[in-house]
Parts: C-alpha cells; sequence; structure tokens
C-alpha cells in the first residue's frame, strides 16, 4: 500500500520576517512555500519583536516574547514548532515552548558554536562573548529536539557540541526553472552576496585585475550592498568591465545567474564562516560554473556535488586562474554547469528541502 505522507501545522520563528533580505530569511520564506506546497499547514511568527536601546538586555532572555509565541502556537494548534535565526530579537527564551510540542532548530550559521559574526563590538561584545552565546548554546541545548544544520561541516560542529537530534537539510535555492542556455553563451562572471570584508569581494576584484588582462571580452557584475560597499565602488571603478548593481529583487539575481559564464564565491573563513550560502545553490542548480573559497562550508557544497572549483582563501593568483581557465574553455564550464545542476536539482530545489524538513517533522510527531 502506498505511503501517504502525514500533513502537519508549523509554526515557524524567525526573528525577521521572512523574503528578500540575508540567506536565512530567503531561505524560510521558500521552506515555508515548499511545505504548504506539499499540504502542511505552515504559520508564521517573525518580525513582530523588535529589541531597541535599553530593550537590547532582552536579547538575552525576552518573557514577553516567549509568552507571546505560546498563545501563538496553542492558537494555530501547531504539531511543530520549527525555529531559525532567533537569537537576536526573540531570544532563546522561545525555544521549548509550549510545552510537550516537537522544537526544531535550524541552525544557518556558527553562533551556537560559540564563533562572533564580528558585528558587536566593545561592552556589547564582550557581553555577547562570555554571556549571551555560551547562553544561548546551553539552553538550546535542552530545549530542541530536532537540530538542523545546513552544511556537513556545521551538523558535525553541533553534534560534537552536544546538540540532540543533529541532521544535515539541505538549504532551499528555489525554483529551478527550465533548462537554462548553457555557460558558454555568455562571457560573464558574477558575484551576489553582502559587501561586507568576510565575503572576500575586494580578493575577486584584485584577481579581475588578472582576468580582465587575459579575457577582453568578460565583464564582472556584482550584486548587493554593505558596509564595504563604498570602497568596493571606489577599487572598480579603476578595473575594466565591472558592474557593481547594488541590492536586486530576487527575480533580478535569478536572471544574472541563468546568464552568467562563472559564479563566484571568495568567502573569507579567517573572517567569518559561512553555513552554505544560498548564491552558490542557486548558481548550481541554474547550472552555472561554480568557483569558491575553501571556506568548510562551501567546500563541502562543492565535494557534495561532485563538480566546482575550490580555491584557497584569499589567494588572488588561484582565483584569477580558475576564473580564467572556465572562461578560456567553453566546453568545459558547460560540462561543468550541467554536472553541477543534475547533482543538485534531486537535493537543493526547494520542493527536494522541503521533503527532507518534512521528514524530520513526521519522526518527531509519529515516530
Amino acid at each position: 500500500m502506498r505511503h501517504v505522507p502525514r500533513s502537519f501545522r508549523v509554526l515557524m520563528v524567525n526573528d525577521l520576517t521572512p523574503g528578500e533580505g540575508s540567506g536565512a530569511e530567503v531561505a524560510l520564506s521558500r521552506l515555508v512555500d515548499g511545505l504548504r506546497r506539499r499540504g502542511d499547514e505552515v504559520h508564521v511568527f517573525a518580525g513582530e519583536v523588535r529589541h531597541r536601546g535599553a530593550g537590547r538586555v532582552l536579547d538575552l532572555w525576552d518573557p514577553w516574547a516567549r509568552r507571546a509565541l505560546a498563545r501563538r502556537a496553542d492558537a494555530v494548534g501547531a504539531d511543530v514548532i520549527h525555529h531559525h535565526n532567533v537569537l537576536r530579537e526573540l531570544s532563546v527564551s522561545v525555544l521549548g515552548v509550549p510545552r510537550g510540542v516537537p522544537c526544531v532548530l535550524t541552525v544557518h550559521d556558527h553562533r551556537l558554536l560559540g564563533v562572533a559574526d564580528g558585528s558587536l563590538r566593545g561592552v556589547r561584545g564582550q557581553v555577547d562573548r562570555l554571556v549571551k552565546r555560551p547562553g544561548d548554546a546551553w539552553a538550546a541545548r535542552r530545549a530542541v529536539d530536532a537540530t538542523l544544520a545546513v552544511s556537513a561541516e556545521l551538523g558535525e560542529g553541533l553534534g560534537s557540541a552536544g546538540f540532540r537530534g543533529v541532521r544535515v537539510v539541505d538549504n532551499p535555492g528555489g525554483d529551478p526553472g527550465p533548462e537554462p542556455p548553457p555557460p558558454s553563451a555568455s562571457q560573464t562572471v558574477l558575484c551576489a552576496g553582502r559587501l561586507s570584508p568576510d565575503k572576500g569581494i575586494h580578493v575577486l576584484l584584485r584577481a579581475w585585475e588578472q582576468v580582465a588582462a587575459q579575457h577582453a571580452a568578460a565583464d564582472l557584475v556584482v550584486v548587493g550592498d554593505g558596509p564595504s560597499a563604498g570602497p568596493l565602488r571606489e577599487v572598480a571603478a579603476g578595473l575594466p568591465r565591472v558592474r557593481m548593481t547594488g541590492r536586486l529583487r530576487a527575480d533580478a539575481v535569478r536572471d544574472l545567474l541563468r546568464s552568467a559564464r562563472v559564479v563566484v564565491v571568495p568567502s573569507l573563513p579567517a573572517q567569518r564562516l559561512e553555513g552554505t550560502p544560498l548564491v552558490a545553490v542557486e548558481a548550481a542548480l541554474h547550472g552555472r560554473s561554480l568557483v569558491v573559497s575553501d571556506d568548510p562550508g562551501l567546500a563541502s557544497l562543492v565535494g557534495a556535488l561532485g563538480a566546482g572549483a575550490v580555491v584557497p582563501a584569499g589567494d588572488v593568483g588561484a582565483l584569477a586562474d580558475a576564473v580564467s581557465a572556465r572562461l578560456a574553455d567553453p566546453a568545459a564550464a558547460d560540462a561543468e554547469g550541467a554536472a553541477l545542476r543534475a547533482a543538485a536539482v534531486p537535493r537543493f530545489s526547494t520542493d527536494a528541502s522541503a521533503a527532507q524538513v518534512h521528514a524530520v517533522y513526521e519522526a518527531l510527531v509519529h515516530g
């Protein structure tokens, strides 16, 4: 007899509203859509609590957020509470409520493993290091029934740190869409992400000097915004055929991905470790040739997909060589793009990721 998957009433919980923004919010929005297509009833508790000024002390523990979440869960009759990024506004106070309802946490970054994100300085940075991060990890280990990691490397760390029910669940990369044009149809090199020092865009711009000298028809497009936007624009202005677009809508980024020869993700793990950047997953789903740094999350992604180039983070020459090789050999770029798409669609499409998460719910509720 054919197994018919059960549907669940799920309450998704996140500091910020799902949608365009950071990778976690984009991934959450896609997961909500994918679970609803499977027949699950998904509700969202997000963007409703913001701590400002002196109220930031509630980042440590917010009893009002805890009570508000418990009321919402009761109102919707939630079978599962699924948390994502809740550490900065809602706080870990929301984990484990209501009692008796399975608690799932997707870990998108390394904060629960004690790694700072570099955004806090001074007294707040000291409180974060000495009090908040250890307290968050202690509370999460006690309250969470299933811990979902977005990369194998992150999952290994969480398991070693004593988190319960650790499983690797692939980030939803969106709808792969119809067969894209081959990479060889384009000479565009694309990089998309937050313009901050840890993303390594400055390394790519230095590498571009070498690439542009060898490939007169190639151009570089950098998508995104962030604290490094001004200095990066100054550097880009002195380079040939570089376009910096600023932040774009998701559909515009998708169109650029589908029309690029090579997608580059030059992150610097010494400054901030990645989980699994969505742009790398999206590039694979759209059949683009891919060059990434040896950040552990990125390297494990390329290893799992079986194609793409991994270069030492911060190595300008190695990055330039890998990009140039894909511009110089159209057939090889096409073969790499096709291999990446074939490997990514069964794992990283939104529907595939939603199926993985649904299976976790089923094991918790009915297992």
